[in-house]
């Protein structure tokens, strides 16, 4: 009888526990599908609407906003049907110096001149 009690008492604790485990990984999960990925072809950015994919090589034009807690990065990109679309990054204050190194090297070599004439 009492091994039967403390069976069945462990079992509601360990199913607690798988509970609590299984929360913490949805909030871990949940944040991580919010990150923006930054890789050498590509912005991805884990908001989930359509057009979060923007590749470095369509870039055209871009234009910081200064925040409180970071930067705005804005793109101006050419999407597969030849329109112009904007794409919206913020980055916190410890991220922005690598980030803007980054965005140096993948924009510099992808700059188009109708633009540059334009609004350069």
């Amino acid at each position: 009888m009492i091994y039967a009690g403390f069976v069945e008492h462990s079992a509601y604790v360990l199913l607690g526990i798988g509970y609590l485990v299984g929360a913490v990984g949805w909030v871990v999960a949940y944040r991580m599908s919010r990150a923006t990925l930054v890789t050498d072809f590509a912005i991805v950015a884990g908001d989930r609407a359509d057009d979060r994919l923007m590749g470095w090589t369509q870039v055209v034009d871009s234009f910081t906003h200064q925040l409180e807690h970071g930067e705005r990065y804005v793109f101006l990109y050419r999407t597969l049907q030849g329109d112009t679309a904007r794409f919206q990054v913020e980055v916190p204050n410890a991220q922005v110096p690598a980030f803007k190194q980054l965005v140096a090297r993948y924009t510099a070599r992808t700059s188009d001149p109708a633009y540059e004439r334009a609004y350069g």
